[in-house]
């Protein structure tokens, strides 16, 4: 057997697994939401720390790039730039949607609130940030060389994680989420950059009142 057929067949499999894990495992959460809604996190956690032992044990990843400290000056004021006018949207939306959870999670359960800016970005942000973003860019660059189509790929995938949240809200954002945290990834070449911008942004999700989309718990009534 020559090498070209090695390649090939290598190719083959990353397609299958990519398929499997990012797609088929989604929708498998979706499909059985009722029984897998208490699983999620700690699904993500487990699969997050075995995508970071991949990552560690393979001689061709760069394992600067898991945190590349030096990247958080260089970005900080473009992330906080996008994020004001954001957050100012988010919060009108919030208001004009859905008035009764307007910060509401703050204001009557502070306590909840923050033990969710603790946890939030260790526990969530950052596990999405190594599988989505860290893992998959370098996984499957052999079999999607560009960087775009691995950014659409990323996005999708992120996207269809959050279908278990059975709204199309949840999904929207997620999809366009994961094309700021990608495009953040790609120019930081840091998981800690994009994982503080997603923590960034999905804590105030929770504060302003949208996070109500992304409560697991309600996405099984």
């Amino acid at each position: 057997m020559n090498q070209y057929t090695l390649n090939n067949r290598k190719k083959i499999w990353l397609w299958v697994e990519l398929i499997l894990v990012f797609i088929g495992l989604p929708l498998a959460f979706f499909l059985y939401r009722e029984w897998l809604a208490s699983w999620v996190i700690p699904t993500l956690i487990v699969f997050g720390i075995l995508c970071l032992s991949l990552l560690l044990a393979d001689p061709k990843f760069k394992r600067f790039r898991l945190w590349n400290a030096q990247q958080f000056p260089l970005h900080h004021k473009q992330m906080l730039l996008l994020f004001f006018p954001g957050s100012l949207l988010l919060a009108l939306s919030c208001w004009w949607l859905i008035p009764d959870s307007f910060f509401s999670l703050p204001m009557e359960s502070p306590s909840v609130w923050l033990l969710l800016l603790l946890v939030y970005p260790l526990f969530s942000a950052l596990p999405q940030e190594l599988i989505f973003r860290t893992f998959l860019f370098h996984r499957y660059k052999k079999i999607i060389p560009k960087k775009k189509g691995r950014m659409f790929i990323s996005s999708l995938s992120f996207s269809l994680a959050h279908l278990f949240l059975n709204n199309w809200i949840a999904v929207v954002m997620s999809f366009f989420g994961g094309l700021l945290f990608s495009m953040r990834y790609i120019q930081s070449r840091s998981t800690a950059v994009a994982a503080a911008e997603h923590s960034l942004w999905g804590l105030f999700l929770f504060t302003c009142g949208i996070g109500v989309y992304f409560d697991g718990a309600a996405s099984i009534n």
